[in-house]
């Protein structure tokens, strides 16, 4: 098996503290075809200490060998793992150290062990 992928990613920023990185890969699997997945990235500095940020994400994950062939526990019917991902969270920086508060929620299609 082989897969081949192309990635391009964009970063904008402002002076105003707003950053939006923006990302698309193309996967082309020789045995499940080609799969997109994106993230979208967002955040917002609240003076120099505080930034609030969330992401919107999809993943692609194709099995392995092990999990389709192997004699004892594989599957040859596996599909690829696809997911959705939801991020939101604010981080607060302090002289030595910072906290963050995340919240997330994924959701998986075909999941493999």
């Amino acid at each position: 098996m082989r897969q081949n992928s192309g990635y391009a990613h964009l970063l904008w920023q402002t002076q105003k503290g707003f950053n939006l990185d923006l990302g698309i890969r193309l996967n082309q699997h020789s045995q499940f075809g080609s799969y997109s997945t994106y993230t979208i990235n967002p955040s917002y500095a609240i003076g120099s200490r505080t930034r609030v940020f969330g992401s919107l994400a999809t993943a692609f994950k194709a099995p392995s060998l092990f999990q389709l062939y192997d004699p004892f526990s594989g599957r040859a019917d596996l599909k690829p793992e696809r997911s959705t991902n939801l991020e939101l969270g604010v981080e607060q920086k302090y002289s030595k150290g910072q906290v963050r508060l995340v919240v997330f929620h994924r959701q998986i299609t075909d999941g493999l062990d």
